[in-house]
């Protein structure tokens, strides 16, 4: 459990929250939007437009392998080109980021950091976090 937060971590709550569920799992998209709520009104802070463009960027690249069940015999055949693929979405990911960090501050200048109890003073609490083996059964 996290002590301090951080705009990294108002930024990453975003993204989270706007990307699709982990495991389809509604449950896990209802938890990443309170999150991130909760880590807005912490912080004191809206999403903007551009904002929210350039972190939709990184929370929708796709991974060269997206919508594939199973795919050992793609990923043993072509390992260095999915490589080279996956080195080059890291790079863009983490340029769409920085963006985003540098709108974020034209924005909202320096948020600072925020404290586990100041995050809990907005409702949210990371120990409520679901737990992915509570929902195997509906995978």
């Amino acid at each position: 459990m996290k002590d301090i937060y951080d705009l990294d971590d108002l930024l990453d709550g975003y993204v989270q929250a706007v990307r699709p569920p982990s495991y389809g799992l509604e449950v896990f998209r209802t938890f990443a939007r309170h999150r991130a709520t909760c880590l807005a009104r912490c912080f004191g802070v809206e999403f903007g437009n551009e904002l929210c463009w350039m972190l939709d960027r990184v929370a929708f690249f796709p991974d060269p392998l997206d919508g594939t069940l199973e795919a050992g015999l793609v990923e043993e055949k072509f390992e260095h080109e999915l490589a080279a693929l996956r080195g080059a979405g890291a790079a863009l990911r983490a340029f769409y980021r920085e963006r985003a960090r540098e709108i974020a501050r034209r924005h909202w200048g320096d948020v600072g950091t925020r404290t586990h109890e100041e995050l809990l003073a907005t409702g949210f609490d990371p120990a409520r976090a679901p737990k992915l083996d509570d929902y195997l059964d509906q995978i």
